[in-house]
């Protein structure tokens, strides 16, 4: 039975990457909606655009991401990441389809924790993005059964911008690179994270796994050892230095440790998810610094 999939916000990481898989499920129909298709910061053009479209699946890829921006424009990123959001679960739970949308480790920030997080734990964000994506989470999971809420972790792709591109610019500038080192968590390449949801809605009964599922790559790191490990596996000489998160100053507050614990999407795939560094050069080899 073929199954006709519609992606919302299709020009950023993850949208790109799921273009990339649209030749390997033959039997999917795939539409690509980019924000000028539909714009969820335009809440009444919402529903009579996808009243008017046929699906059987929307991935929602569009979000409000600017995480330090959003303390001062938290009306928009409410509007992006909640409200529009409600709006397209009232349409799929109308429309009898499934809905997947993505969420954030930023919903967890518990101080002095040293444990991954699974999808029970108690959510404790901090910050006006992190709070509005645990918005989205609550009323999806009010307004309908039929969905997949995955959670994920430092997203980065050869597509869009991300952390991996903004190094290797900043690498390429030949000036002295600063970068916390007391924050961890887990590196996601947007390519692994495209499969894996294709994993999950091409499963048979798809809709029976319906739920909230942690998605990363396998392993963690802070984050200036995942620049150097950038520079590393690039073969760049790059003047880096460790700093602490208070010397960086960022208008939002980042969890200290926010590892993702993978065990239910892998029980349920029947699957391995790659090491963070593999999928990493597999990323890296994709990308021309000269590109850049």
């Amino acid at each position: 039975m073929r199954i006709k999939i519609l992606v919302i916000g299709s020009s950023g990481q993850l949208g790109s990457e799921l273009k990339v898989l649209e030749n390997h499920f033959p039997s999917i129909d795939f539409v690509f909606w980019s924000r000028k298709d539909l714009d969820l910061a335009d809440l009444a053009s919402i529903k009579p655009k996808l009243m008017s479209e046929e699906f059987d699946w929307i991935i929602n890829c569009a979000a409000y991401t600017k995480v330090d921006f959003a303390e001062q424009e938290n009306t928009l990123c409410t509007t992006i990441n909640a409200d529009a959001v409600g709006i397209i679960a009232e349409v799929c739970k109308q429309k009898t389809a499934g809905l997947v949308h993505y969420s954030t480790d930023y919903v967890f920030h518990q101080a002095g924790r040293l444990t991954p997080y699974v999808e029970s734990d108690l959510l404790s964000p901090k910050g006006q993005y992190a709070i509005s994506k645990m918005k989205a989470e609550e009323i999806i999971s009010s307004v309908m059964t039929d969905y997949f809420i995955i959670r994920s972790s430092w997203i980065y792709s050869s597509f869009g911008h991300n952390f991996v591109k903004t190094m290797l610019r900043l690498a390429k500038k030949k000036i002295p690179i600063k970068v916390v080192d007391d924050q961890i968590g887990s590196p996601t390449y947007a390519a692994d994270l495209a499969q894996w949801t294709m994993k999950l809605i091409a499963m048979d009964n798809a809709k029976s796994n319906s739920g909230i599922y942690h998605f990363a790559n396998q392993g963690n790191c802070s984050w200036f050892q995942f620049a150097q490990s950038i520079f590393e596996l690039k073969g760049l000489e790059v003047d880096l230095t460790a700093i602490p998160t208070s010397e960086f100053n960022a208008a939002a507050p980042r969890p200290e440790y926010s590892v993702l614990d993978t065990s239910k999407i892998r029980t349920v795939v029947s699957d391995q998810i790659p090491l963070w560094r593999d999928s990493l050069k597999n990323c890296l080899s994709l990308i021309n610094l000269d590109e850049l």
